[in-house]
């Protein structure tokens, strides 16, 4: 049974594309290419949550493909578990600078994979939902600001009009102060 989370793999060798494959298919929805060029046409087609990279491939590498990956607006939020028979600390290290979030040796442990994927798509949905919080409250102050300043606006008007008596510039002084708190409340939200 497959459920909303979306795995694109990419690996040039047939065994471990056939590897994954039977690994991950039943759990997730799956794509494969063991085409380095097919990579970035699936990213946008099929638009996966994870994507599985083997670093040594012919064309662009694994390395490139991550670079190009966090350069993109676009992809932000796809989690990158780079894949390599590559045991040496310089490779790893040069996949997370490139921007893949971890770094699996082959021959790996189906479990661990299986463990880390689940804990790279629980993160991703963290980050989705505090990038939701972050442009609602960007939108929810704009709105707000822009209507404050004419609320605030016109309470001054008020307050200074010749034809206003006492009582009306009181209340006139309140719109004013109680907008400011207001206006003050939504400028600290955004910081």
């Amino acid at each position: 049974m497959h459920n909303r989370h979306k795995i694109l793999v990419a690996d040039d060798n047939p065994y471990n594309l056939d590897l994954l494959k039977d690994l991950l298919e039943n759990r997730y929805l799956l794509r494969t290419t063991d085409d380095s060029s097919r990579v970035f046409p699936l990213l946008d087609e099929f638009n996966p949550d994870i994507l599985v990279l083997d670093i040594l491939m012919p064309g662009l590498d694994g390395y490139e493909i991550s670079r190009q990956i966090r350069s993109s607006e676009n992809f932000k939020f796809i989690k990158i578990i780079a894949i390599s028979g590559q045991t040496r600390i310089e490779q790893r290290l040069k996949a997370y600078e490139c921007g893949a979030d971890d770094f699996i040796i082959k021959p790996f442990d189906q479990d661990e994979l299986l463990a880390k994927i689940n804990v790279f798509l629980r993160l991703k949905h963290a980050e989705e939902i505090e990038q939701m919080k972050t442009d609602l409250l960007h939108l929810f102050s704009h709105e707000t600001r822009t209507s404050l300043n004419g609320i605030l606006s016109m309470a001054q008007l008020l307050e200074k009009s010749p034809t206003a008596g006492a009582e009306d510039r009181e209340k006139a002084k309140l719109i004013y102060s109680s907008g400011l708190n207001l206006f003050s409340y939504v400028t600290k939200c955004m910081r």
